[in-house]
């Protein structure tokens, strides 16, 4: 065969040396035997050929459309630096029958890059690779899209046999009928190099033979935790449709010995067998798995956010949909270390496991031989759930610091576990059942303790945020169990919120001599009436709560009247109530703002028995009643000045924008007009920028911890008058800052404060030194708050309001010689807050005050003029803030009181020192200082201002 080469401008013709097709153009070709020029494409028409391996393979397209061939190839290049093999593309198509397919393949030292394999029809025996870089090479951008016809071999979007393969795709869709092993997004065989960037798309055809699809697969290098060599990242598989008559096992990105990364399966149809987000013998950190349809499992399979022989960390699987069938289910797995921080979340879909023994089921972290389980979590929020365990996390050593929270969902035949550990000591895990039944029992954690490493472990049951959550927990609850079932006494903690709660069998909240067992109800002030007719907790069999210390506070408290009650605690109508006389009964600090305090009463069935008491009392419950209304909270503890905090960090931040405004933005205006008269532009407006960042402590009775920045930019101009010069100009001014606010029983609040304001400044300045300045601003100012109360998470607010300032400045700049002088001056600063409603999610309505803030400042600075391009300067400065008290009228139902009031009034000291400079020619000048202060107000800023002209 001969066929026609188009190089150098004239068209060669070459001997077919064997039954492999290499083939290029660089443009259309005249109709030859066995070769037909469509364009730039060429269609291989049933005769066998091959070109020599001078010809450079790039920018071919190729379409074989029928016979038989052996390799067929869009580009190749296999001679040494004359180029990569890009750009090509070829279409299998028709009744085609080929071995090995490639896109583009270089196997010199070049790459093999944007190159397309396109399986439209016929049969492909060998493999489909989209490009393939044999030698030396990196393989990107790469794809095998395959929409009909027959793959009986392997599928590569990009294969680099010694170098990178990133940003590779494959692409199944429509009827193809895929035989394939193994399907690779990206493909690295180098031990040393990455895999990034990869996919792999299922949107349909029907697989019979494929066994494992990776988005993208590294050999990787190393042995050990954190191999930097052979990273697989940020690779991704998506399988939305497709007929699977084999199981199909998913990684999303894989690395052998190296790290596994920011890698993703995302499932929403079909059928599969194990999902890995991210798989390394490494480290695997970041990867996920995310379903929302699709049959996941057949009950022998598992589901990993992330999974190492090593640590697993920050891994997650997302749950919205599909029927999940496996072993098991974690956000991060590993199999000889340790696992952190990992996540499942669950809102919807089904997911039944192979039984609930051993260390099989459903957690945020499973920890391997010698590992420990930390900081993992599973959220539920809907979803159906069967015959399996769920673990905040699963380990063989120590678990801690794991959670459980469950807040929607069907449960049967599940147990859950905050943390288990199968050898050592499971602590401080939590488990929440805010809503929902679990047909099972509930423990803190399970484990082994020690007399050095006790366990404490929490259950909450019910609702904290929603007045109607309450849990039914069918057989037991246990803060801590040990690995032989039992109930460890000590240690543990279970808080119960709202009404309607039951336990099926057993509550077992018991001290030990080394540690107490802690039992807390927080009643909603609206469930407590003269009849006391609802129940917060049932225990149908028996409630063991001898030597337990109770403790109850009444939350949103505004509306309780004296006498009013509720049950807190009631034993099934042939069940127990067991106490003892160190069972204590204790009112707790409500909800930190308001406070009810409470009688306790004990009741064997209708009969009233003392307290304290002992013995298992059948039919028993116990009854808190308010010996008074609700009245505000003024003990030590009380959390009702936090939410005020806000308000002084917002007027520190006002403040701070007026210290610019009188510090840098007028010394930047002033200079900027000194530029444009030595210009002759007198009568331009200047422009003119300042900004400065600081991190501050403000004393309020107790403190809040400012950090902030503030910008002020405008435009100044300057006239020459009898007495000097005046000087004048717009600004807008923007300021921006968080806070963390403490009170002095701990109480921390944080959140954001903002503002956005226009204002004018002007400074006159006499020919003996003297001058004068001030400045008017105005605008509006946000904020935000956060924190958690007593018995109540997450209560926030935000505000907005309008805020206005001035000051006004006296000084005079005495001359000691040339280059020294001294600036002496003092300044009056006023500011107002407006007021504003807030509505805080614990159900307090907070009245906020308009704050207005007066302070007076006295300073001198000395600055030293180096040459004429630069000076120094430094200064000292006494600052009094006269009020500025935060004020705020707490609201609960037909009950308002005053809230606590932070002040920031008081002395402070301040020091600064400076460098102005103007590097090199041209009108530009900038100025950068440093400030510190001590007493009412404590910390270090920094600042610039800059001075131009156009």
């Amino acid at each position: 065969m001969r066929i026609c080469v188009r190089r150098g401008g004239h068209w060669e013709k070459a001997e077919a040396a064997d039954d492999t097709i290499y083939a290029v153009t660089e443009g259309g070709a005249p109709e030859i035997t066995g070769v037909k020029a469509e364009g730039d494409t060429l269609i291989l028409i049933g005769t066998t050929g091959n070109i020599p391996d001078k010809v450079k393979a790039s920018d071919v397209v190729f379409t074989v459309s029928g016979a038989s061939w052996s390799n067929v190839y869009g580009g190749i290049n296999s001679i040494k630096n004359i180029g990569n093999a890009e750009n090509n593309s070829i279409t299998i198509t028709g009744d085609a029958v080929v071995y090995n397919v490639y896109g583009g393949y270089t196997n010199n030292s070049a790459k093999a890059e944007n190159n397309t394999a396109v399986i439209s029809g016929g049969t492909v025996n060998g493999v489909v690779y989209g490009g393939y870089s044999f030698n030396g090479g990196a393989a990107n951008l790469n794809r095998g899209i395959i929409s009909g016809g027959t793959v009986n071999g392997d599928i590569y979007g990009g294969y680099a046999r010694t170098d990178s393969a990133n940003k590779n795709q494959v692409i199944i869709s429509g009827t193809a009928d895929i035989n394939s092993s193994t399907i690779y997004g990206g493909y690295s065989e180098a031990a040393n190099n990455t895999v990034d960037g990869n996919s792999v798309t299922i949107e349909g055809g029907t697989f019979t033979g494929a066994k494992v699809i990776y988005g993208g697969w590294t050999k990787g290098y190393g042995s050990g935790f954190g191999e930097t060599n052979g990273i697989a990242q940020n690779n991704t598989v998506t399988v939305k449709d497709g007929t699977f008559n084999h199981k199909v096992n998913i990684y999303g990105g894989y690395s052998g010995y190296g790290i596994a990364s920011g890698n993703k399966a995302v499932i929403s149809g079909g059928k599969v067998g194990n999902v890995y987000g991210g798989s390394s013998h490494s480290y695997a950190s970041g990867n996920s798995v995310n379903i929302s349809g699709g049959i996941i499992g057949d009950g022998s399979d598992f589901v990993y956010g992330g999974s190492s022989n090593n640590l697993a960390e920050k891994n997650e699987v997302n749950v919205s949909g599909g029927s999940i069938t496996i072993k098991g289910l974690y956000g991060g797995y590993s199999n000889n270390s340790s696992v952190k921080n990992n996540v499942v979340n669950i809102s919807d879909g089904s997911v039944t496991g192979s039984g609930r023994d051993g260390s099989d089921g459903l957690g945020g972290g499973h920890a391997g031989t010698y590992g420990t389980a930390e900081g993992n979590v599973v959220n539920i929020s809907g979803g159906t759930f069967k015959d399996i365990n769920i673990y905040g996390a699963y380990s063989t050593y120590a678990a801690s610091n794991n959670a459980v929270n469950i807040s929607g969902g069907s449960f049967t035949d599940v147990d859950v576990y905050g943390g288990y550990s199968s050898n050592r000591p499971a602590t401080n895990n939590t488990v929440t059942i805010a809503n929902g039944t679990v047909n099972g029992s509930v423990y803190g954690g399970k484990g082994n303790p020690t007399p050095t490493s006790p366990m404490a472990n929490t259950i909450t049951l019910g609702d904290i945020n929603d007045t109607n959550g309450h849990a039914n927990i069918k057989l037991n609850v246990y803060p801590n169990i040990n690995t032989a079932g039992s109930p460890i006494l000590g240690g543990g903690t279970v808080n119960v919120y709202n009404t309607g709660n039951m336990i099926g069998r057993y509550l077992s909240v018991i001290p030990s001599s080394e540690m107490s067992a802690t039992l807390n109800f927080y009643i909603n002030a609206a469930d407590m009436d003269a009849t006391g007719s609802k129940t917060m907790l049932t225990v149908e069999k028996e409630a063991q709560v001898n030597g337990t210390t109770i403790y109850a506070g009444v939350r949103n408290v505004g509306s309780v009247k004296a006498g009013d009650k509720i049950t807190l605690l009631q034993a099934g109508t042939a069940g127990k109530l067991t106490v003892n006389e160190f069972t204590t009964y204790n009112t707790m600090s409500s909800d930190g703002i308001m406070k009810v305090d409470l009688d306790f009463k004990l009741y064997e069935g209708d009969r009233e028995v003392p307290i304290p008491t002992t013995g298992m009392l059948t039919n028993g419950k116990l009854i808190a009643i308010a010996k008074n209304d609700g009245t505000p909270d003024n003990s030590p503890d009380s959390a009702a000045k936090s939410p005020v905090e806000t308000m002084a960090a917002s007027v520190s931040l006002i403040n701070a924008g007026a210290d610019m405004m009188a510090g840098e933005a007028m010394t930047g205006a002033a200079q900027s007009t000194a530029i444009s008269a030595a210009e002759g532009s007198a009568s331009t407006l200047a422009p003119f920028a300042a900004v400065g960042g600081s991190k501050t402590r403000v004393e309020s009775g107790s403190h809040v911890d400012l950090k902030s920045w503030n910008v002020a930019v405008g435009f100044a101009k300057e006239v020459e008058n009898k007495q000097g010069k005046l000087m004048f100009g717009p600004v807008v001014e923007y300021g921006r800052g968080s806070y963390d606010s403490y009170l002095d029983n701990g109480t921390h609040g944080d959140g954001t404060s903002s503002f956005l304001g226009i204002g004018v400044m002007a400074k006159q300045t006499n020919k003996d030194g003297l001058y004068y300045e001030g400045s008017l601003r105005g605008g509006r100012a946000k904020s935000d708050y956060s924190s958690n109360f007593t018995g109540v998470d997450n209560v926030n607010y935000d505000t907005s309001a309008a805020y206005y300032a001035m000051h006004l400045g006296v000084g005079k700049v005495v001359k000691l010689d040339e280059h020294d002088s001294l600036d002496y001056y003092g300044k009056l600063f006023y500011s107002h807050q407006a007021g504003d409603r807030a509505h805080l999610s614990n159900g307090y309505d907070y009245d906020f005050k308009a704050v207005d803030s007066i302070r007076t400042r006295l300073g001198v600075r000395y600055t030293h003029k180096i040459n004429d391009k630069s000076s120094i300067y430094t200064g000292l400065a006494w600052q009094h803030e006269f009020d500025s008290k935060a004020k705020a009228t707490i609201i609960s139902g037909g009950t308002s009181f005053d809230a606590p009031s932070p002040s920031i009034k008081g002395d402070t000291g301040i020091f600064e020192l400076g460098w102005k400079i103007k590097p090199g020619k041209g009108n530009f000048e900038t100025g950068l200082g440093l400030t510190g202060s001590v007493g009412k107000q404590r910390g270090i800023g920094l600042n610039a201002q800059f001075q131009w002209m156009f």
